[in-house]
């Protein structure tokens, strides 16, 4: 049985500094965040901020990520800059200072 995601964070007062719950979702073929909902029992479950599709906050693929790792998924977090760098591991021409951001 695999550790539960969330104790872990906790243990690690990841919670406190805005982590983030990311799963793969089949539905989405992606890693996603998640959403809390109420199940017809009244239970918390874990879904995908997408489709919805019910996710296990125990899956292999549950992972809690901070604010700036959540950009490079794609999403926005207010208050979190991206780099501005142009992505070349080396600092990209002339150090990084070209100003030319780079696809990822």
């Amino acid at each position: 049985m695999s550790a539960n995601p969330l104790h872990e964070a906790e243990e690690r007062n990841e919670l406190e500094f805005g982590s983030f719950l990311v799963v793969d979702c089949p539905t989405c073929k992606r890693a996603v965040l998640t959403a809390r909902d109420l199940d017809a029992d009244g239970e918390f479950i874990d879904i995908c901020l997408h489709c919805e599709h019910v996710l296990l906050a125990d899956a292999p693929s549950a992972r809690w990520m901070d604010a700036r790792t959540v950009l490079e998924l794609g999403y926005f977090v207010d208050g979190v800059e991206e780099d501005e760098g142009c992505g070349s591991e080396e600092g990209g021409c002339k150090g990084g200072t070209c100003g030319v951001r780079q696809p990822r």
